[in-house]
């Protein structure tokens, strides 16, 4: 320190986040609430550039930035996201996303792939994995539209609903509603509704249809 004041450091080799910081709280260089009312804990594992950001939550390693006003909580975590307002949590949760805002991610790999689609919603592992510039989608379930990638305004609720589905304003309410019947086969179908376990469950191409029920419109696509 130089001319930094109001620190608090404890621990040996333990310091500050630059010679001149100020009103800073650092404890054996995993603890850091810095003047910017950021608070993280492993610092020495992020990039500390994103410093002059405020208001942020860093819990985890390997987190480059952070916008602003976000949570950030897991082994790479909104890595690279540098939007303000993001919640992010989970292994890998949110990791690619650069510019993407209004975004919640909770769960392991959950919206993994995204880049600068958004306003996306996704909890679960694996929810919305394959959404690279798609917004305005909520996923909620393991896997749930797991593989859209530019698909918008969808809704899945459920293991599985919609998982292969990269249409637009599809609502799947159930497990595997809506999910496509080939799992290597991302399928088109938009303006469904399906509401049910396996609901609508090989929908490819179809579009504007209704489902109610278990199973109803099983073998439709």
């Amino acid at each position: 320190i130089t001319t930094g004041s109001y620190n608090f450091v404890v621990g040996g080799w333990c310091t500050v986040s630059s010679p001149t910081a100020s009103n800073e709280i650092n404890i054996g260089n995993c603890i850091r609430k810095d003047s910017n009312a950021n608070f993280i804990i492993n610092p020495w594992s992020v990039n500390t550039s994103f410093m002059s950001s405020y208001n942020n939550i860093i819990i985890g390693y390997d987190i480059d930035t952070a916008g602003g006003n976000s949570v950030k909580i897991g082994p790479s975590a909104g890595k690279s996201n540098t939007a303000y307002g993001s919640t992010i949590i989970g292994s890998d949760a949110a990791r690619n996303a650069t510019t993407a805002g209004g975004l919640t991610a909770v769960g392991e790999s959950a919206l993994k792939n995204l880049t600068t689609g958004d306003c996306n919603t996704a909890f679960g592992g694996a929810a919305l994995l394959g959404v690279t510039t798609g917004y305005g989608n909520t996923a909620v379930g393991l896997g749930s539209s797991m593989k859209i990638t530019t698909g918008q305004y969808s809704t899945a609720i459920g293991v599985f609903s919609s998982a292969f589905n990269n249409g637009y304003d599809n609502t799947a309410l159930g497990g595997e509603a809506l999910r496509g019947y080939d799992w290597d086969v991302l399928t088109t179908g938009s303006e469904n509704t399906a509401v049910g376990r396996a609901a609508g469950f090989s929908i490819t191409s179809g579009s504007k249809n209704a489902f109610l029920g278990k199973n109803s419109g099983f073998s439709l696509t």
